[in-house]
């Protein structure tokens, strides 16, 4: 693991046809990724350890792109259980979400905001 306070950052431009992006944080920790297209974020299931995290700036290109996210994302939750909405953001907009692996196998899905 890093020692220093320093991201790596990894700068990706998806093409529209491609359907999905490995958010892989042993390649770094912040990925800022431009979508021409809908994307679905795919965490590692085998993270390296238990406090792993990873940022994702999405941009989108153009035009509001639709994401998913893999089936070990937990989305964040209000009192009641119920998931909440995820943020809305413009075309061309930038929206930042923070995942960290607090239990095996699972990525905790944080909304950093619209930018």
């Amino acid at each position: 693991t890093a020692r220093t306070m320093m991201n790596t950052a990894v700068v990706v431009n998806v093409p529209a046809g491609t359907s999905s992006y490995s958010l892989d944080p042993s390649l770094g920790s912040m990925h800022i990724v431009t979508m021409n297209g809908t994307v679905t974020f795919n965490l590692p299931s085998n993270p390296r350890q238990l406090g792993d995290s990873v940022t994702l700036h999405a941009i989108s290109a153009g035009a509001i792109r639709a994401i998913a996210f893999s089936s070990n994302v937990v989305l964040p939750k209000d009192s009641t259980g119920a998931v909440l909405p995820f943020q809305q953001y413009p075309a061309d907009g930038m929206a930042t979400l923070l995942f960290q692996c607090l239990k095996p196998g699972l990525w905790q899905c944080y909304y950093g905001g619209v930018h």
